[in-house]
């Protein structure tokens, strides 16, 4: 996908932040809307973020294994 390490490093850090944000907002719609609203929202951005992951992070942690963090390797024993 992004074959220059620096980049993609950059890539997946941005992503992270956002990753965190978009869950710092479903703790505030938990906080402030009914728990249907909130439910329907966890679910939408779990999607995001799922997507974020599984489309872009993961394909670049594979493209550059070095880059993953440890606790996310497969070869922990």
């Amino acid at each position: 996908m992004i074959k220059n390490e620096d980049i993609a490093k950059e890539v997946i850090e941005v992503l992270d932040d956002c990753s965190s944000r978009i869950n710092e907002t479903i703790r505030l719609v938990q906080g402030k809307c009914c728990d249907e609203e909130f439910q329907a929202y966890r679910r939408a951005a779990g999607f995001v973020m799922g997507y974020i992951y599984t489309d872009v992070v993961a394909p670049l942690y594979k493209e550059h294994p070095n880059l993953e963090p440890p606790e996310l390797r497969d070869d922990i024993e």
